[in-house]
């Protein structure tokens, strides 16, 4: 499986692990390990998610208000 990661997306992606940081610390921390777990499980089922187009499935994050 491959994933493609946009450059807006990890502009994004450190930009909210900051604001988080900001905000609570040690919660940027717990954004980036729920994102990582994510991945993980996205390439172990791929197809475990909703399909929003094609070949596109969308992951709903179990802690914060993203999806990948």
């Amino acid at each position: 499986m491959q994933i493609k990661y946009l450059k807006l997306a990890k502009l994004e992606f450190h930009d909210v692990i900051s604001y988080y940081e900001t905000e609570q610390k040690g919660l940027g921390r717990k954004f980036e390990s729920d994102i990582k777990s994510s991945i993980n499980r996205i390439k172990k089922f791929p197809t475990a998610y909703a399909k929003i187009r094609n070949d596109i499935h969308k992951c709903v994050l179990h802690k914060f208000p993203y999806n990948i």
